[in-house]
């Protein structure tokens, strides 16, 4: 989060003196998410430390209040910077923002380690190395050679090959590399929805005003999904029909993928504006899916490379976002080429596609024996 904080503070410099910097010194601030990985490992840390503190039946549910957490704050921030834009001037928001973020990185610091931390019995000694000597391990420190940009080298080499090892071990479950494959798969094909709006206005000749609305009220069914539909659901398969955890969120993510796919064909096919609002609704009841998943691969991977697994699948959600938004943005302008308005629809029909292979990889899913009974 430094990194991003220092990004911020980079870009609120330039915007202050751009009298005497230009503003494409802005683009400089990328090179700040090299300072602990950007917002990706941010996320993937996050998910990590949720995962420590919460047990397998209740992680769903808390990866929903984390992604309705996102979702109202998407939904207030733009309403209130606006207001103050509007009252106060551009500066002051952004102002606020940044002193807001702020706040949130000095909160961070008093987030305790969430690794379950073995406690030694009461007597117990520390292990020590058997023939560990003070005077021999100082004496070989003394004598050691400065380090060479061969040994440095070699080092890197190391450390990379420890790191891939570690992380071949999460590739080598064949559900798991099915799970990864949905996360690329539905970030591909969830970008259409930076179109909606674009493609709400072209088809049906509405103003863009008219057609923000979308965002809007995909916002609020985002919020009665994550606060009461799902959290419901959840609850009435673990408890009343006694499915277990894994089960559970597999069943979920099945009906969320269903959703998805429905909705965004539904979208592209949609005569008028009306008709796109009710498509919209069902595709968004499907947004859940990247959560429901979050919490189905966890109990694949051994907890301790809970971060490794996370920071995979935040690279991976990346990549999908870097695939996804050309892929889409292209398909868009070829329907626009074709003439006709209803043309304008290609990348939903696109999406559709996407997410029907997303959804033949969510059914191909199968369960331990063990975890099911």
């Amino acid at each position: 989060m430094a990194g991003i904080l220092l990004g911020a503070y980079w870009a609120l410099f330039v915007c202050s003196f751009y009298r005497y910097v230009p503003l494409q010194a802005i683009w400089i601030g990328g090179f700040f998410a090299l300072i602990g990985g950007g917002p990706g490992v941010t996320n993937a840390m996050v998910m990590t430390m949720i995962s420590d503190v919460i047990d397998e039946a209740n992680r769903s549910t808390v990866y929903f209040q984390t992604s309705l957490a996102a979702v109202v704050a998407q939904l207030l921030a733009p309403a209130i910077g606006s207001a103050m834009m509007m009252k106060l001037g551009p500066w002051v928001p952004y102002f606020f923002g940044t002193a807001f973020f702020t706040v949130c990185c000095l909160l961070i610091l008093l987030v305790p380690e969430t690794i379950p931390i073995q406690v030694l019995k009461p007597g117990a000694a520390h292990p020590a190395p058997s023939g560990f000597d003070h005077c021999s391990v100082r004496e070989s420190l003394e004598a050691r050679p400065p380090i060479s940009r061969s040994s440095l080298a070699s080092k890197m080499k190391t450390l990379f090959a420890t790191a891939w090892k570690e992380t071949k071990l999460i590739f080598s479950n064949r559900t798991v590399l099915l799970i990864l494959s949905t996360f690329l798969l539905s970030t591909l094909g969830r970008k259409q929805v930076d179109l909606l709006l674009l493609y709400a206005s072209t088809r049906y000749e509405i103003t863009l005003s008219k057609a923000g609305f979308v965002h809007s009220f995909m916002a609020c069914v985002s919020i009665v999904l994550l606060l009461l539909v799902l959290p419901l659901t959840s609850s009435y398969l673990s408890k009343t029909l006694k499915l277990p955890s894994s089960e559970k969120d597999l069943w979920l993510s099945k009906i969320s993928i269903v959703l998805l796919t429905i909705g965004s064909f539904a979208i592209g096919f949609s005569p008028t504006f009306v008709s796109m609002i009710c498509a919209v609704a069902i595709y968004t009841l499907g947004c859940g899916f990247n959560a429901v998943c979050l919490s189905l691969i966890s109990a694949f991977v051994d907890p301790k490379y809970s971060a490794r697994l996370y920071s995979v699948i935040s690279l991976i959600i990346m990549m999908g976002t870097l695939i996804g938004g050309p892929l889409l943005a292209g398909l868009f302008n070829l329907g626009l080429n074709l003439g006709s308005s209803a043309w304008a629809g290609l990348p939903f029909f696109g999406s559709g596609v996407v997410h029907t292979f997303v959804l033949l990889s969510v059914w191909l899913i199968r369960l331990p024996s063990v975890q099911l009974e």
